[in-house]
């Protein structure tokens, strides 16, 4: 057995010692609390500032993607607004010429189709806080105007779901029910007809003149309605409740011109034939007719 030598045992000794210090450092590591340990909160502040600094970029992304959302809705329902407008100009322009008529309305009415789908894809990747009664409103005339009455029907009953002011609920409740009445849901038109009637009741505080205002023009579109649905007898008896709503007013400029209007609308929606044999098509929210889209004189079938 060779001899050890001093040296050796000196560097063994050292070495044991080190091992032990090692040993002693780690048991005394386990001992102390996570949150006394520095590498530990170093790691966890890390961690936090990246999670913080993820969920600010997430937000600020989304943000910004509503934003950008809203704008191109906000762009397509101004035109969806300007289509039934220039269908009209043409309708009137081109009227004795129907065969130009019927090229350009066809036009408008494809763009009108397309344009209308686009919306409905907008908004379903909107927050439902993003999207009002309005752009509901706005989506379900044109897809009326474009025939799709499934989309139409969806949309108005949307509006409604998202109205929160008197003019907003009233207008929902007077095109749902116009809607529902032409697809044969004639029981829960009249009950939104009703609805609409006896608004006033949910929004109290309004001046006379806006009830009164209001309730003529809800007769005047469920007059419409009922026509449309071929039912004239109710047709005139709304147009009746409407005149007794004009002869309760005071104010005698006011009674004239609305008298005017109801007697318009008497005349347009009782004694023409076309009303009680055919289907005048999609109406708007004053409950006439929409010249030269989707049903109304002119267009292609």
């Amino acid at each position: 057995m060779e001899p050890i030598l001093v040296d050796e045992l000196r560097d063994e000794i050292k070495r044991l010692r080190n091992r032990v210090d090692s040993i002693e450092e780690v048991d005394r590591s386990k001992e102390t609390p996570w949150y006394k340990n520095i590498s530990t909160m170093i790691a966890a502040a890390a961690f936090l500032f990246s999670f913080g600094t993820t969920i600010v970029s997430y937000k600020r992304t989304s943000s910004q993607d509503v934003h950008s959302l809203r704008a191109e809705l906000r762009g397509i329902l101004q035109r969806l607004a300007a289509i039934p407008k220039e269908n009209i100009e043409a309708y009137y322009k081109y009227k004795d010429n129907p065969s130009s008529f019927n090229i350009l309305s066809g036009y408008l009415n494809q763009e009108n189709l397309i344009l209308s789908k686009q919306a409905s894809d907008a908004i379903k990747r909107l927050p439902k806080d993003q999207v009002s009664s309005t752009d509901y409103m706005a989506i379900a005339l044109a897809s009326q105007n474009s025939r799709n009455y499934d989309a139409a029907l969806m949309n108005f009953k949307n509006a409604l779901d998202a109205a929160t002011v008197l003019d907003d609920e009233v207008v929902a409740l007077r095109s749902l029910g116009a809607q529902q009445m032409v697809t044969g849901r004639t029981g829960e038109a009249r009950a939104n007809f009703q609805k609409a009637l006896d608004i006033f009741a949910k929004y109290p505080g309004y001046d006379d003149p806006i009830k009164i205002n209001t309730n003529l023009h809800t007769e005047l579109v469920w007059a419409g309605s009922e026509a449309s649905a071929k039912n004239l007898d109710l047709a005139a008896q709304h147009l009746t409740n409407a005149e007794q709503i004009v002869a309760g007013l005071p104010n005698v400029q006011a009674k004239d011109f609305l008298r005017r209007e109801v007697d318009q609308a008497r005349t347009t929606l009782l004694p023409t034939p076309q009303v009680a044999t055919g289907n005048p098509g999609p109406t708007s929210p004053t409950g006439m007719p929409i010249p030269g889209i989707a049903g109304a004189p002119g267009l292609p079938r």
